[in-house]
């Protein structure tokens, strides 16, 4: 794939072109006319004009967005990215050395480099656009990377999702396919290994008849659990979430357990469906921990139009961010990031608000980095000690002094919940003497009387 190509495929992928856009400059770049790339962008957004859509500092963002893209482009360019794909890209973070492409590995399973002999072709007329009541069915979401629909399968009877890669990419194939389409298969045969109740099963990987890549998962109804704390309005009613907040935790804890971690973790990405089950989506960014390169890096370790080379690109949405991924030390992200983020989201549930906000990425970033984690305590006075201590445990800077996964996080969560004893907090006697009445209640009282007994006997022989 030229640079020129890949450029143009970036954009479409970060949503600050269509795809009639994208396919109209690429048109122009092939025609021979005199014209560069972002001539050929300019004269695409001329020609198919859209409304962009600014976004918040909690949206996917360029920190340091090449100055004559920039230019080129529009100022608002660098804020029309797309919702769900949240990617950072960090300049000068990285030496050459670090940006050496490796074979990926991702849980057991190696993810070869997407042919169409790997990907099974879709049988004709499975899926349809009308369900079986008759409605027709509606887009569930859509980004620059493609969209999820509502589906009915005609083999098994019933409505499914299917996110769909949009038509547009299926032609940027180079030798075994572009990085998209292998983001796109990775992110599908992640979620498919990741068989547990807390993770969106996914039934089939395919090409459409016209070679666009998709997969099919459950469709889910319910609120997110960023819906879900909108609709609570003190701690009291916000510590009800905590069920979700554990189930949450395991669901990633079991991800940790086999290599993988997501990378995105946000209270967007969380869904509680209608019978009250959490639910972790959106595992597009996910990778192995043994995977020593990220595949996107492919799209930018090379000298870009600045001029500069940008090493290293961090995925995840800022105000969820670790330090480590707000420096771009993509090398050193592991279970820990994912603890971070969860941390974050704890924070969200006990005080209403996140720790770190700003409307400008960069300086946001900048906090996280350097900034100290606010206490809970002074946003929302009523804060279990123990609980703080478990929060406190979780946004350490240094993610070695983080739990070290998921699973150990839900196991304080889950003990706190049940009035046991939290590891990262240091009790009185009394704390643990009130925890033992609690938890004993009924030997206790039995133990109390009995003793009373004894007293009256006692005093009764006297």
């Amino acid at each position: 794939m030229s640079t020129n190509d890949k450029i143009i495929e970036q954009m479409l992928l970060e949503g600050t072109l269509t795809t009639q856009q994208s396919e109209y400059a690429i048109e122009l770049l092939r025609e021979g006319s005199d014209v560069d790339v972002f001539e050929a962008i300019e004269k695409s957004k001329t020609a198919f004009s859209i409304q962009t859509q600014n976004t918040t500092s909690n949206e996917t963002f360029y920190p340091d967005f090449p100055q004559d893209l920039s230019d080129t482009l529009g100022n608002n360019s660098k804020d029309t990215l797309v919702d769900n794909l949240q990617t950072i890209e960090i300049d000068g973070l990285m030496s050459d050395e670090q940006a050496v492409t490796q074979d990926m590995d991702v849980a057991t399973t190696v993810i070869n480099d997407h042919t169409s002999s790997r990907i099974t072709p879709e049988t004709l007329s499975r899926y349809t656009t009308t369900s079986a009541t008759g409605l027709e069915s509606n887009v569930i979401g859509e980004g620059g990377m493609g969209r999820v629909v509502r589906v009915f399968d005609t083999h098994l009877g019933r409505n499914i999702a299917r996110k769909e890669l949009h038509h547009s990419l299926k032609r940027h194939k180079s030798r075994g396919g572009t990085s998209i389409q292998q983001r796109f298969i990775r992110e599908a045969r992640i979620t498919a290994q990741l068989e547990h109740p807390g993770i969106v099963p996914v039934y089939e990987v395919g090409e459409d008849e016209d070679g666009a890549l998709y997969y099919t998962m459950q469709e889910l109804t319910g609120r997110t659990l960023k819906d879900a704390l909108e609709d609570c309005n003190n701690l009291d009613e916000r510590m009800q979430l905590i069920d979700h907040m554990i189930d949450f935790c395991q669901a990633i804890g079991f991800a940790h357990s086999k290599g993988i971690i997501h990378r995105d973790i946000k209270t967007e990405n969380v869904m509680i469906d209608e019978h009250g089950q959490t639910i972790v989506l959106d595992w597009g960014l996910a990778k192995s921990i043994s995977e020593s390169e990220d595949i996107d890096t492919e799209l930018v370790s090379n000298p870009t139009i600045s001029g500069r080379t940008r090493i290293g690109v961090v995925m995840g949405t800022p105000s969820y961010m670790s330090p480590e991924q707000a420096i771009g030390d993509i090398h050193q992200l592991n279970e820990a990031t994912d603890v971070w983020s969860l941390g974050i989201v704890l924070f969200e549930i006990i005080t209403g608000q996140r720790p770190f906000s700003d409307k400008d990425t960069t300086v946001l970033l900048q906090r996280i980095r350097l900034d100290d984690v606010p206490s809970p305590s002074s946003i929302e006075p009523k804060v279990s000690k123990a609980l703080c201590a478990i929060l406190k445990k979780s946004l350490q800077k240094n993610p070695a002094k983080r739990y070290q996964n998921a699973a150990l996080l839900a196991q304080d969560l889950q003990a706190w919940q049940q009035g046991g004893i939290v590891s990262v907090y240091e009790y009185s006697w009394q704390d643990k003497v009130e925890i033992w009445f609690v938890n004993n209640r009924s030997v206790a009282l039995v133990s109390v009387l009995a003793m009373f007994l004894i007293m009256g006997a006692i005093v009764m022989g006297n």
